[in-house]
């Protein structure tokens, strides 16, 4: 997040603990979740964010937020110590996590790619369920290939 979307969120959290999600607040945080497009295709998906954010807990909003948003910790530099398969999802209309920054991520892996879905945000499991099932297929399968391809490899130089 930029340090003005970081300062605005945390001038919000004293009304969400206070108030819980209300008005504004719930269809700002809706946009963040949901892309435009999910938005005005799939209204009953926009419904169900917002009544569970209504639903939520406000502590446990809160704590949501400064946990996921604002004191996450970068990880960037631990990056390229990850040695199994790994694939990062976004969305294209994801602002927290940009195609660019993700495919940034994606390049420091050893074993690791990247996907943008379109016309998704945050909830990329939710907005391209189908998309999200395939995906994660796929990086199994694959993982599942080189690791027989390695097994074969280690059986031939073994064999006398």
């Amino acid at each position: 997040y930029t340090l003005s979307e970081r300062l605005r969120i945390w001038l919000l959290l004293p009304i969400v603990r206070l108030f819980g999600p209300v008005g504004s607040i719930v269809t700002g945080i809706r946009e963040v979740l949901l892309s435009p497009t999910t938005r005005a295709q799939d209204p009953e998906a926009a419904r169900l964010v917002v009544d569970c954010l209504r639903s939520m807990n406000r502590v446990a909003l809160v704590n949501a937020v400064v946990s996921i948003s604002l004191r996450r910790p970068d990880l960037t530099p631990q990056l390229a110590q990850i040695r199994c398969p790994t694939l990062f999802v976004t969305g294209s209309d994801h602002t927290g996590w940009t195609p660019e920054q993700a495919q940034a991520a994606g390049r420091l892996l050893a074993d690791g790619a990247t996907e943008v879905i379109p016309n998704a945000a945050y909830l990329i499991p939710f907005e391209a369920p189908d998309r999200t099932v395939q995906l994660v297929g796929k990086l199994w399968a694959q993982s599942l290939q080189r690791r027989r391809s390695d097994n074969d490899q280690r059986s031939k130089t073994q064999t006398p």
